[in-house]
């Protein structure tokens, strides 16, 4: 824990906060970096306190990134729970959340 609380000032410090918010998830939930990249608002169920992971971000063979739907691996399709530590980072980020350019 002393770990997160010396990792969440230097990030937060220097600006780094998407960065910052991936790098927590990906700690408290064992999320591949690609899955939490993917992660739509809808994915995130606060009232049953579970992540719905259902794809992850892939490159395709001319190297362009992609939303692959479906993950990994057939077991990457999962329900990860939202631990009471993870929680509050992930209500800030759907606050700062911006809407995509159309």
């Amino acid at each position: 824990i002393a770990f997160i609380q010396l990792f969440t000032f230097r990030v937060k410090e220097g600006s780094l906060l998407s960065f910052f918010c991936c790098s927590i998830v990906q700690i408290y939930s064992g999320m591949r970096m690609g899955e939490i990249n993917a992660l739509r608002k809808e994915d995130i169920d606060f009232d049953n306190n579970v992540i719905y992971v259902k794809s992850t971000i892939s490159r395709g063979l001319d190297y362009k990134e992609f939303v692959k739907d479906g993950t990994k691996t057939d077991t990457g399709k999962r329900k990860v729970p939202i631990s009471k530590a993870l929680r509050p980072y992930l209500e800030e980020a759907l606050a700062q959340q911006k809407p995509n350019k159309t």
